[in-house]
């Protein structure tokens, strides 16, 4: 589905969906717009106008510095597909030693003036198909964003930033974006911890256990 949406194949076994569902491609793709924006269909747009407290001086821990720009973009993978930008990765990474005092100027002064720019926050949504072939778009379509690769380096320093301050709150069994925490390891070591004090490893006894 995903190959014949964007024209790089014929093959339209894919398209069970839209054949019989939506008549033709147009509409299959309006239907695939539609049903993706439904997830934030309930959040208020934000107010551009909205005026947004800036600091002329920064401390000096939300500094960006020159030379993590350059080790940020030294580390691109120039395999993965650029974001809306069509900025290619191979350039970003290739000239990262001549980028990176202009990058980081822009990265500083959107730190301090608490303005992403508009660029960075759009993205290009691919469907994936969860099987093949999908037949539904509400359960056979995984939504992948294709973000700037600028825009997501900049929010790798500031989620860091955040975690620093939030990282001791959170629940130890919060997984996702965070560094060496596995459900894989937890869910091992919970099994040898059950085994070592004489349990069953069986799924209810597990979960008062854990």
């Amino acid at each position: 589905m995903l190959k014949y949406l964007s024209d790089k194949s014929t093959d339209v076994t894919a398209l069970n969906c839209s054949v019989g569902l939506y008549g033709d491609t147009q509409s299959l793709t309006d239907e695939v717009n539609e049903f993706f924006q439904q997830v934030a269909a309930d959040l208020s747009p934000l107010d551009t106008i909205m005026s947004l407290p800036q600091h002329e001086v920064l401390p000096d821990e939300f500094i960006i510095e020159e030379a993590s720009v350059e080790r940020k973009l030294s580390q691109i993978n120039v395999f993965k597909s650029p974001g809306p930008d069509g900025l290619p990765n191979w350039i970003l990474r290739d000239f990262c030693a001549q980028l990176a005092g202009p990058v980081c100027e822009i990265f500083n002064a959107s730190v301090r003036q608490g303005i992403v720019p508009s660029r960075w926050k759009e993205a290009t949504i691919i469907p994936v198909p969860k099987s093949y072939p999908p037949v539904s778009i509400q359960s056979d379509l995984r939504p992948i964003l294709l973000t700037a690769t600028l825009g997501k380096i900049l929010e790798s320093f500031i989620g860091t930033w955040i975690l620093e301050r939030v990282g001791d709150t959170l629940d130890r069994r919060q997984y996702g974006a965070l560094k060496k925490r596995s459900t894989t390891v937890d869910m091992i070591h919970c099994w040898h911890s059950a085994v070592d004090t004489g349990h069953a490893v069986c799924s209810h006894r597990l979960y008062r256990l854990c």
